[in-house]
């Protein structure tokens, strides 16, 4: 452990290899779904520069605690840095603080972390410095083995709610524009690529989308409103398909930059899909998750094809 003696703030600093992917690791200590599965019962954030989070966390005797604060530094793969902070009903633990993790890749899918969690005065005696180490190294071993014991689609049966990790050969913004251009989401999005699909999209917040096509002799159309559109980094849109069901599903996708390609984390979540996935066996793959990778093979086909052709 690494001490910072200066005479208004401290910070306690340590390197940990994990058995997982810088990747990985990322999206487990960003991904609210992924927090969920870990740490906290219940996590949001608004996974921006300057975007907030908060995550609550059950304790002893009932009591929980919400950790919170603000994202100050993003780098997929390679760097989080944010604000920290616990409270309580009754009180506020530690605030003005800041958590920091660098990760380094090391061979065989292993990743350095080097951690820091820095505070203002008051500062705190030697002893005190190690049990906070100990605290965040306890929080370590349980996102390692998160991380080595929990697959994708055991989590999916667990939570009803479809979650999918994909890297694309791409930039973000090329990714992120094949959801909202009609003439790159004709090519891939419900379509299969079909000439004859009718692709109508409004992506702001509120507006409607709806593509419909015919595919060996049977309408199909899938429909639904915009939540929230960012880009490059986050859509979030309603889906339903209303010749199968009623009902609707909510749909967010999240894009980072990972290197030279991108990281698209998505996820799916409602009456629908958690119907599906309660009758899918542990290990299998349901038929939303089948469709969305034939769906999402198809969208690296159109951004290579829109790159070679001069339409991004």
């Amino acid at each position: 452990m690494d001490k910072d003696a200066g005479a208004s703030s401290q910070a306690i600093s340590f390197h940990r290899a994990i058995g997982a992917s810088a990747d990985a690791i990322y999206a487990a200590w960003t991904s609210p779904f992924l927090i969920e599965r870990w740490m906290a019962n219940r996590a949001e954030s608004d996974l921006r520069l300057g975007g907030s989070y908060r995550y609550e966390i059950p304790g002893p005797e009932g009591v929980t605690f919400v950790h919170h604060g603000t994202f100050l530094m993003l780098e997929p793969g390679r760097l989080i840095r944010q604000t920290f902070a616990i409270e309580t009903e009754e009180e506020n633990l530690f605030e003005g603080e800041f958590i920091e993790l660098r990760l380094t890749a090391l061979d065989a899918g292993r990743t350095e972390i080097l951690f820091t969690n820095g505070w203002a005065a008051p500062l705190i005696e030697d002893e005190d410095l190690s049990a906070v180490e100990a605290n965040w190294q306890a929080w370590f071993d349980q996102l390692e083995k998160f991380l080595g014991l929990a697959p994708p689609r055991a989590l999916n049966a667990a939570s009803q709610t479809l979650h999918i990790l994909r890297e694309f050969p791409a930039m973000p913004n090329e990714v992120f524009d094949a959801w909202i251009r009609p003439e790159l989401a004709s090519q891939w999005l419900f379509t299969s690529g079909d000439a004859s699909a009718t692709v109508s999209l409004d992506p702001r917040p509120g507006g409607s989308w709806a593509i419909s096509n015919a595919r060996e002799g049977t309408d199909y159309r899938a429909e639904g409103k915009y939540l929230m559109v960012d880009r490059p980094h986050h859509l979030a849109f309603t889906f339903s398909m209303p010749q199968f069901s009623p009902n609707q599903d909510e749909i967010t996708v999240d894009i980072y930059q990972s290197g030279a390609a991108t990281l698209l984390n998505f996820t799916q979540s409602g009456p629908d899909i958690a119907e599906e996935l309660a009758h899918v066996p542990a290990g299998g793959t349901g038929g939303s998750e089948a469709g969305w990778q034939s769906m999402f093979d198809a969208l690296e086909k159109a951004i290579f094809l829109a790159s070679r052709e001069g339409l991004r």
